[in-house]
């Protein structure tokens, strides 16, 4: 793995339009794993911590490719997000790989 961002879309290719660090509580957070794989097949897995630290959501991707490919994820905020600090850690192959903290605030910061 290179790279992970977090913001609040993705372009088709999942690599994240802008990267932020807040949010506003009705945002969709998306997160890009680029990875530069030599692997047939790797295992990603994200999880998504809320501001108490309670696991919130967890979701995995099979990536097969040689070379730079983004995998996106995204923090489902159907009821709207709590306010506070959030994180997010990335496993590859059930190892740890990295996390980005995040904060989620009462409006949402202009775009800049």
């Amino acid at each position: 793995m290179t790279t992970l961002s977090v913001g609040k879309a993705v372009y088709t290719d999942n690599n994240v339009t802008a990267p932020a660090e807040s949010f506003g509580r009705k945002d969709t957070v998306f997160l890009s794993v680029v990875s530069d794989g030599v692997d047939p097949a790797v295992i990603l897995r994200a999880r998504w911590y809320g501001p108490n630290g309670t696991l919130l959501q967890e979701g995995s991707q099979t990536v097969s490719s040689v070379g730079p490919k983004a995998t996106a994820f995204h923090l489902d905020n159907r009821s709207g997000l709590a306010v506070g600090k959030y994180s997010v850690e990335v496993f590859v192959n059930e190892r740890p790989a990295g996390s980005l903290q995040f904060e989620v605030l009462a409006k949402s910061p202009a775009n800049k």
